[in-house]
């Protein structure tokens, strides 16, 4: 059988720019589950949930984020992972699709590097890039 990893992580985001910013606290819940297929080979996947706050309607909403991903280690400090998102707002009622694309740096067994971009799959969805570290404890 091949090893599993899952955990949930609830989160809080705290208002901390004034008139700037949402406003108000956000929440959400993260639930993440990792395979292990082979050696060099991880399936992963998450439902992210969040309680988001608009100021200007002064009202909460949902937004739910499914993905999946597949990491292949070509070498002992690198592999890359590509990943499909989809992201469902109950504000705007409308699903943003994208395919993130991202080499994975694994500096130590506690330390990970990454960076890559968010490539849009429709015109809802925006082209981002991003930049981001692991740390494990």
């Amino acid at each position: 059988m091949a090893p599993v990893g899952k955990a949930d992580s609830g989160f809080a985001r705290l208002p901390t720019g004034g008139q700037v910013g949402t406003g108000a606290v956000e929440y959400g819940l993260v639930l993440p589950i990792d395979v292990e297929l082979s050696d060099k080979l991880n399936l992963e996947a998450q439902l992210a949930s969040e309680v988001n706050y608009d100021r200007e309607q002064d009202r909460r909403h949902l937004k739910m984020t499914p993905s999946m991903a597949l990491e292949y280690d070509f070498a002992r400090k690198l592999g890359p992972i590509t990943e499909a998102v989809a992201q469902w707002n109950t504000q705007q009622r409308r699903w943003q699709t994208t395919v993130n694309v991202a080499p994975i740096i694994k500096v130590n067994d506690n330390l990970q590097l990454d960076f890559g971009a968010y490539l849009a799959l429709n015109r809802l969805s925006d082209r981002e890039y991003f930049v981001g570290f692991t740390v494990r404890r």
